[in-house]
């Protein structure tokens, strides 16, 4: 059945999920036009104000996606700021998601898809460990990876010798 599912059946029952475990279930605007540009495999980029409600787009990416394809799907999410990991990594766990912070997962338990949510720094999404694991084509991290999202992006920069680069 979830075959036959179209975008808007999708969003509308992960949205019920959300009301069933007492959350809004109400999208500003402009969230469900971008969540269901990631569903479709299009580029985002989306500068929205603090507290817009940014999160919930990749959270609702994830659940989407999984009711679309009837399989697994995963979002690593890069940002350095350690305090809105660990709100983050709260608020994915009360919403049923499986998350963790690179620093303190097992490379193997994320290689193995044990996480839909996946937070790390981008020199931790750098690390040799983790690429290897990201482009191995049969591990389940890269069969399931939906998305990349850099969250905070005015604070991931890199150093090129004369002048600071956003990347």
């Amino acid at each position: 059945m979830a075959d036959s599912l179209t975008f808007d059946a999708a969003l509308e029952e992960s949205l019920s999920f959300l009301s069933e475990l007492g959350m809004s279930r109400q999208l500003r605007h402009g969230q469900k036009e971008a969540i269901s540009t990631l569903v479709h495999g299009s580029d985002l980029l989306a500068v929205l104000p603090t507290g817009f409600g940014k999160s919930l787009i990749f959270q609702l990416l994830i659940r989407v996606q999984e009711i679309l394809s009837s399989k697994p799907a995963c979002a690593i999410v890069v940002c350095l700021l350690k305090r809105i990991v660990q709100d983050q990594l709260i608020e994915a766990s009360s919403m049923g998601l499986s998350a963790t912070s690179l620093a303190s997962a097992r490379i193997g338990d994320v290689e193995n898809g044990k996480y839909q949510l996946i937070f790390a720094s981008a020199e931790e999404i750098l690390t040799k460990p983790f690429l290897s694991s990201l482009k191995k084509s049969s591990s389940p991290l890269h069969e399931n990876l939906a998305t990349i999202i850099v969250d905070e992006s005015h604070t991931v920069e890199s150093w090129t010798g004369e002048r600071f680069v956003l990347v």
